[in-house]
C-alpha cells in the first residue's frame, strides 16, 4: 500500500511540475468580479492552479472532519467518557440500550 501511494505521489508531482514549467505566463485574477473596482492580482497560471488545489484540500479536510465528528461523538459516548453530553444513561432509553449493546 505504501508503495502504491508513493507511485501515485510521484506521478501527481511530475504532472504538477510539468504544468508549472509549461504555464509560467501570468493571468489576471479579479478579486471583485461583480464590480469593476480595479482590484486584481497578476499571478502565474501554476500559482493560481496550486492555490485552487490547496483550497480544495483544506475544504475537503474540513468537510471530512465535520462528517466524522458525529461518529467520534457516538464512540466517545459508547465508551462512557465522564462529562460527555452524549454519555448514555444505563437503561434510561431504548436508544441508550442500543448504544451499549452495539459492538
Amino acid at each position: 500500500m505504501r508503495r502504491a501511494v508513493g507511485v501515485v505521489t510521484l506521478i501527481v508531482s511530475a504532472v504538477l511540475v510539468g504544468a508549472a514549467v509549461a504555464n509560467r505566463h501570468t493571468v489576471v485574477l479579479y478579486l471583485d468580479p461583480l464590480r469593476d473596482s480595479g482590484r486584481s492580482v497578476e499571478v502565474p497560471v501554476y500559482a493560481a492552479l496550486l492555490a485552487a488545489m490547496a483550497l480544495g484540500v483544506v475544504l475537503g479536510g474540513v468537510a471530512a472532519g465535520l462528517a466524522g465528528r458525529r461518529r467520534a461523538l457516538r464512540l466517545r459516548a459508547r465508551a462512557g467518557l465522564p462529562g460527555h453530553p452524549e454519555t448514555p444513561r444505563l437503561g434510561h432509553r431504548k436508544a441508550d440500550r442500543r448504544l451499549l449493546t452495539k459492538a
